[in-house]
This record gives structure tokens, C-alpha cells and sequence, in this order.
């Protein structure tokens, strides 16, 4: 494997771990919050308004997981295709290597044939 593949996937993967050790951190540190009744009966409109803030502001935490994944996945994918391309890199060069020595063979023999 090249020396720059490694250094990327090394990169990767310590900014993953980064980005899981935070996103693990949020989630702990998170605290449920109890909803909180109206004092007035005449204000069930504000209730219900509160309600409705109170539960998107609960939802918000929860969409990072989503977020966190589909920034993972990407990496991943990213980290896969740089594998792949590194070691289709290393069967071209092997290849180039071989046909470079067989030339040179050829050329030693006197040109007697690629065989």
C-alpha cells in the first residue's frame, strides 16, 4: 500500500473516531427535559405551542445520529474507492515492471521474439 493511502486512511480514520467520541459525548450529556404544564387553563393555545417547540427541539438531537451516519458512510465509501484505486495502481505498475523486463529480455536476446 502507498505511502499516501495510508496516510489518508490514517486521517480517516482518527477523524472518525473524533467525530464518534463527540457525537457519543452530546448524546450523554443530554438530559431528557420534562414537559412543562400550563398554569393556566386559558392558555392552551401557548400550551400547545410549547408543546409543538418542545418537541422539535428534542427532535433536533436525535437527527445528528442520521447525520453523523450519512457522514460516516461517506467516508467509508471514500476510504474503499481510494483502497481499491490504490491497489489497481499497484497491479498496473507490477504489470509495466513485468512487460519492461520482458522488452529488456527481448532486447538481450536479439530481438528473437516476445514470447
Amino acid at each position: 500500500m502507498s505511502d499516501n493511502l495510508r496516510t489518508l486512511l490514517l486521517t480517516g480514520a482518527v477523524l472518525l473516531f473524533f467525530v464518534l467520541l463527540a457525537a457519543c459525548s452530546e448524546e450523554a450529556d443530554r438530559t431528557p427535559e420534562t414537559p412543562v404544564a400550563p398554569t393556566s387553563a386559558t392558555s392552551e393555545q401557548d400550551a400547545d405551542t410549547a408543546d409543538t417547540q418542545s418537541n422539535k427541539a428534542d427532535a433536533r438531537p436525535d437527527n445528528l445520529i442520521y447525520l453523523f451516519a450519512a457522514f460516516a458512510i461517506t467516508w467509508i465509501v471514500l476510504f474503499l474507492y481510494a483502497f481499491f484505486i490504490a491497489r489497481r495502481q499497484q497491479d498496473v505498475e507490477r504489470e509495466v515492471h513485468t512487460l519492461r523486463e520482458r522488452l529488456e529480455a527481448n532486447r538481450d536476446d536479439g530481438g528473437s521474439g516476445l514470447a
